[in-house]
Order: structure tokens, then sequence, then C-alpha cells
């Protein structure tokens, strides 16, 4: 069927699908883009191949972007040099620098779309080698022929060969106009230099640049908190691992102590204020101090939109809580949080435990 299909066809329904607002039907479609199997003999096959892996790379998906072109051979495919752009920056992206650096070596500046990508790599990767004499040279013929000068890419060489001395929170680095075809390339050295990144590259690429942001410790935690947000969301990241970045924020005993007053220090910023939330839950002793830290961490969340977050971290924490008369005023958060969880009989068990007490009403319908 496929040999049929005209590729603009293909094209337009996937700009088309960008606008499916229901995580299942995007779901659904995702997964049958991405098992679908082509004979890359046939031209108009590849075409439509690419239109796939590119939809997928501008929707947030690199990894799966990857996945697609990966152990295919396209070495005679007219779109060479996109999927070689697209792999070098999966391999930046991930801190897969060894690999980047080997893949670099195997293609010319011809092999890519932006032939600065890998000269830029290649001055990184000498770096990276302490070879900083050749990576001076390189650089210095590099700023003689590129039209436009990179400040991005010098500020970050300067403090990688130590021109400049660098902290962990100097942002001096970003130049503030940034070059989407970089930002991968540019999170790896950032990395490298315990540079921070600043939050223009979550608005460029809020998906592909949750994970770099992540792990660069270097970065504000409260922006590592929101790309482990929007990370989490798109399906990137792991729960455990979101619980285990919330549990790693460094507050204070006199924060943790100081309730009211922390809440208000932090005032408007909310991905702070959520691992906050959450960490006085953890270090509640008694069930009752427990569960009202969370209906707090739950009201928090609803009030920002941010419950399919709060739920599922807190389902451990509600699945270690026996029904009981003294939690009643509790019971239908509980089972709630338990929908959300997709366990719709231990929340139905706390619907049921309610009614018993209270009686049907407008909130257990509900």
């Amino acid at each position: 069927i496929w040999n049929n299909i005209d590729p603009n066809i293909v094209k337009k329904t996937l700009r088309n699908s960008k606008n499916i607002k229901s995580n299942v039907l995007k779901n659904e479609f995702y997964n049958f883009l991405f098992n679908l199997k082509f004979d890359l003999n046939e031209k108009n096959n590849r075409n439509i191949l690419y239109h796939i892996v590119e939809y997928f790379y501008k929707t947030g998906n690199l990894s799966k972007s990857y996945s697609l072109i990966e152990n295919k051979n396209f070495e005679d495919d007219e779109n060479l040099s996109f999927y070689n752009t697209l792999e070098l920056n999966y391999l930046l992206s991930t801190f897969q620098l060894e690999q980047a650096c080997n893949f670099k070596d195997q293609l010319s500046n011809e092999n890519f779309t932006n032939s600065y990508l890998r000269e830029k790599v290649e001055i990184f990767c000498l770096v990276l080698n302490n070879d900083l004499s050749e990576a001076r040279l390189l650089n210095s013929i590099m700023q003689e022929t590129e039209t436009k000068l990179d400040n991005n890419f010098q500020n970050l060489f300067s403090y990688l060969t130590d021109e400049e001395s660098s902290s962990s929170d100097d942002i001096n680095w970003f130049d503030k106009k940034i070059n989407p075809e970089f930002i991968f390339l540019y999170s790896a050295m950032a990395r490298i230099a315990e540079l921070p990144l600043p939050p223009e590259f979550l608005k460029v690429d809020p998906l592909n640049m949750a994970i770099p942001i992540i792990l660069n410790q270097s970065t504000p935690i409260d922006l590592r908190i929101k790309a482990a947000n929007e990370s989490f969301i798109s399906g990137s990241l792991t729960i455990d691992s979101l619980a285990a970045l919330y549990q790693s924020v460094d507050f204070t005993s006199n924060q943790l102590k100081n309730v009211k007053k922390t809440v208000n220090e932090l005032s408007g910023n909310i991905d702070l204020l959520m691992a906050y939330y959450f960490r006085i839950i953890n270090i509640q002793i008694f069930p009752s101090e427990r569960l009202e830290a969370l209906d707090n961490f739950w009201n928090f969340a609803k009030k920002h939109d941010l419950e399919e977050i709060a739920y599922p971290l807190t389902y451990k924490i509600i699945d270690s809580i026996e029904i009981s008369s003294d939690y009643i005023s509790y019971s239908l958060q509980i089972s709630k949080s338990y929908i959300f969880n997709n366990e719709f009989e231990k929340a139905l068990k706390w619907i049921d435990f309610y009614e018993s007490v209270n009686g049907i009403d407008s909130k257990s319908i509900f």
C-alpha cells in the first residue's frame, strides 16, 4: 500500500497529527508509525520514512527518531546528511561522547546538514583528548571561514580550554541568541565545563532538551525539575527517576521545619515548591501527618495543573495506608489518586468505605 501513497500526503497527515490532544490517540498513532516496515529499495518508501523520522524529531522524540534509523544502511539515501546529523545529535544529547567522536571521524563535512556541526564537534573532541593546541588551531581557522560568529560555542570553548575561569552558577557563557542546530553540542560542552544550561534551551526544544538539562548538575535545580516534569509527562522519564530528582533537592532543616515561611519564600517557583511539598510528605513519621502533607501536595498540584505528576509520585505512599476510620476525610482524595494510577479496584474500596460512613453524596458520585 505504501508504494501507492504520495509522500506529500504523508507529510501533510503528519503535520496535522501534531494537533492531536488525546494522549491515548497520540500513543496509538506513535506506535503505528514506529512499527511500520518499509522496503527501502523503493524511493517512495525512503521518502515516507524520512517524513516519519523528521516528524518524531520535531515532536520531541529524538530517541524514537534514532531508533528508526539505527542499524539501517542509508549510504546512497537522498536524506543521508539529515540522518547523520540526527545520529550525532542523539549521541551528544545522551552524553555518549566517545561514540559521537568516533562517528564524526567516519564522515566528512558534506555528510551533515550543517558542515560546521562536524567541525565544532571535532574541536570539542580534541579538547576532550587534551589536544588543546590543535583544537585552538582548528577553531581559529573556523572563525575565519564562519560567516557569523557563534558566540555560544566560542564562550564554551574558552571555558573548556581554561581561557576563562568558571563557577557552577556561571551563566555568562550564554549569548542569548541560540542556534537550535547546535543545542545538543552546547549541552554536552556545558556539562563537561560544569556550566549551567539556561532556561532558553528548554524553550527552544522542551522535549529533546529535557534529558540533557536533567543530567547537567550545574543547572539550577528548579529548571532541572521543570525539565523532568515535562520529560515524565512525555513518557521519556520514569516515575522513580523523577522521584529521585525531587528527593535530591537540598532543603535546609530550617526550611523543612518552617513550612509556611518556606512556602512564602518560594512563592512563584512552582517547580521547586512541588519538590518541597513532596519532601515534606516523606519526612512525616505519623500516618495522619503524612496524609495531611499529601493533601497539601495534591491540592497544590491541582491548582497548577500538575496532578498527572503528583498522583504517580505519591502512589507508593498511599499504597502503604490501610483503610481506617481515622482517615475518612482523606478517603476520596486517596481514591482519586488510585484512579489516576489506574488502580480502580483499590479506588473503589476507598469510595465504598467513604459511602458506608457518610452515605452517597455528590463527592462520592464524582
